[in-house]
C-alpha cells in the first residue's frame, strides 16, 4: 500500500508538466467548526471545476467540533470517489482531536519529523464525553480509518482510553494487562490515549509519507479564495446569527403595530434573507425548513386580511414560523447521514442557548417600545404623516386639540387598524389605535379617548 501511495504522490507531482494542486490549509487560529466546512466545500468544488491533478490538504489543528469534522470526513470521501482525484493530508506539527479524524478520511496521509495525531476523546463543556457518544465515535472513527485501509484499532484507541494494544506482528486488541506477554511491544495501555508521532504513524501504516521538505516542489500551486467565505463565516457566528433573529423578531412587531410599509419591515426581510443566505451557504437547513416558514407566514397573512382578530390561524401560523426559524440557524440530524444524533447535541444546545437568549432580549425590547414609546417611535417616518403636512390630500394626523374629535363622535376607519391606521371623522382625517382588536377598512368606528395626540376607537 505504501509503495503504491508513493507511486501515486510521485506520478502526481514530479510529473511534466508540473502537476496542478488544489491547496486547502486548516491552522491552528481557529477550530475545527461549520466555517472550516463551508470553506473545504467551497474549495474542492473550484478544483473539481479547474481540474486539479491532486488536493493537497495541510493540517494542523488541536481539534473541533465533531459534527463539523464528520461532514468534512464525509465530504472529502465522496469527493474522491466522485473524482478519483486524490487527497493527500500533510500533518505539518498537530492532527489532534478531530484534526485526527479528518486526516484518516484523506486517501494519502503524509507527516514530517514534527507530526503528531491522536489524542481524539470527546468532550462537552470541559469534562469528557458520556460512554454512549465515545463508543459510537469509536466506531465511526474505525469506519473512516478502515476505509482507506488503515488499522481500526489504532484509530479507535485514539478516542478510548481504556483499550489495550500490543504489537505481535500484528496489532493486537487485550482483555487485560495480565495478557501482556514478555515479548510484546506495548503501544498503549488502560488510562491513555493514543497519540502517534512520525516514527509511529509510518510504523503502524497510519501515514503513507515521510517527507523532509515541502510536498509540492514542483507543482502549481492553486489556492481557492473569495470574499464569499469570509461573509458567510461572518453570518455563521453564534452571535450574529442571533443578532438577526432579533432584527427579525422586532422588525416585525414594529412593522405590524404602524400603518404601511416602512423602515421596521425593511429591516425584518433584510434580516430574514441573510438567515435563509447563511444557513443555506453552510448547508444547515434543507427545504423542509422553508416550507415550515412559509406555511407560517401563508396562515399569518391569512389571519390578518382574510380573517381578522388574533385566532386560531394567526397563533399556529405565528408557530410554524417562529419553528421554521429556529431550525434554520440550529444544526439538523440529516446533515451526516452515517452519524449518531448524540453528537449534535452540544452544538444544538449551544445555539439554542444564542437564539433563546435572542428571544428573551427581542421580548424586553418589544415590552419596552410597547410600554414606553408607543406613539413616538415613528413620528419621523415618511408613511405616518405629522403635523399639518399633506393637508390638500386629507390627511391631518396630529391636529391641533381643537381640530381634534370629541370622545363619543363617530366616523369611519379609512384603512385597516391593525391596531394603528387612518380614520375619518366629520369630513377629517386622523391618526388612530384600536383598543386592542383589529378594525378593517370602512368599518364604523367611535372615539372612546384621546389623550395627548392619540386618538382611540373602536368598532361600532
Amino acid at each position: 500500500m505504501r509503495f503504491l501511495a508513493l507511486l501515486l504522490l510521485f506520478t502526481q507531482l514530479l510529473a511534466a508538466p508540473p502537476a496542478r494542486v488544489g491547496r486547502v490549509q486548516i491552522g491552528k487560529d481557529t477550530p475545527i467548526n461549520q466555517s472550516t466546512y463551508l470553506r473545504m466545500s467551497m474549495s474542492l468544488e473550484e478544483f473539481k471545476k479547474r481540474g486539479v491533478d491532486m488536493v493537497l490538504l495541510e493540517l494542523d489543528t488541536p481539534g473541533g467540533e465533531v459534527y463539523s469534522t464528520m461532514k468534512i470526513a464525509r465530504l472529502l470521501r465522496e469527493f474522491d470517489k466522485e473524482t478519483k482525484i486524490p487527497v493527500f493530508c500533510y500533518i505539518d506539527d498537530w492532527a489532534i482531536s478531530a484534526g485526527a479524524m479528518v486526516a484518516y478520511a484523506c486517501r494519502i496521509i503524509g507527516v514530517n519529523s514534527r507530526s503528531i495525531m491522536g489524542a481524539a476523546e470527546p468532550v462537552i463543556g470541559g469534562e469528557p464525553a458520556s460512554e454512549k457518544i465515545n463508543s459510537a465515535l469509536r466506531a465511526e472513527f474505525a469506519s473512516v480509518a478502515g476505509y482507506y485501509g488503515r488499522d481500526p484499532l489504532i484509530a479507535k484507541a485514539m478516542v478510548d482510553k481504556d483499550l489495550i494494544l500490543v504489537w505481535r506482528g500484528k496489532v493486537i486488541e487485550l482483555k487485560s494487562e495480565d495478557q501482556i506477554a514478555s515479548g510484546d511491544r506495548i503501544i498503549t495501555t488502560k488510562g491513555k490515549l493514543l497519540t502517534l508521532n512520525a516514527n509511529e504513524l509510518m510504523e503502524f501504516d497510519v501515514a503513507n509519507v515521510f517527507l523532509k521538505e515541502s510536498p509540492y516542489p514542483n507543482a502549481q500551486i492553486i489556492e481557492y479564495s473569495n470574499w464569499k467565505l469570509n461573509f458567510f463565516d461572518f453570518l455563521g457566528l453564534p452571535i450574529i446569527s442571533s443578532l438577526l433573529f432579533m432584527g427579525l423578531m422586532i422588525g416585525f412587531y414594529m412593522e405590524m403595530s404602524t400603518p404601511g410599509f416602512g423602515a421596521p419591515g425593511i429591516v425584518a426581510l433584510v434580516c430574514l434573507c441573510f438567515i435563509l443566505l447563511s444557513s443555506f451557504a453552510i448547508y444547515t437547513v434543507s427545504y423542509l425548513e422553508v416550507l415550515v416558514l412559509g406555511a407560517g407566514v401563508v396562515l399569518i397573512l391569512l389571519e390578518l386580511f382574510a380573517t381578522p382578530g388574533l385566532g386560531v390561524l394567526g397563533v399556529i401560523g405565528g408557530l410554524l414560523f417562529l419553528i421554521g426559524l429556529i431550525t434554520m440557524v440550529v444544526p439538523v440530524f440529516d446533515v451526516v447521514r452515517y452519524s449518531q444524533p448524540t453528537f449534535v447535541w452540544p452544538i444544538i444546545l449551544s445555539r439554542l442557548a444564542w437564539i433563546g437568549g435572542a428571544i428573551i432580549l427581542s421580548v424586553i425590547i418589544i415590552a419596552i417600545l410597547t410600554k414606553v414609546l408607543r406613539g413616538r417611535v415613528f413620528v419621523r417616518s415618511r408613511i405616518v404623516l405629522t403635523g399639518e403636512e399633506n393637508r390638500e390630500e386629507g390627511f391631518t394626523s396630529g391636529h391641533k386639540l381643537e381640530t381634534q374629535p370629541s370622545v363619543g363622535e363617530r366616523g369611519v376607519a379609512k384603512t385597516p387598524l391593525r391596531p394603528s391606521g387612518k380614520i375619518e371623522v366629520c369630513g377629517m382625517m386622523h391618526d388612530a389605535i384600536t383598543e386592542g382588536d383589529f378594525v378593517e377598512a370602512g368599518s364604523q368606528i367611535e372615539v372612546m379617548q384621546i389623550n395627548e395626540s392619540k386618538i382611540v376607537v373602536k368598532q361600532i
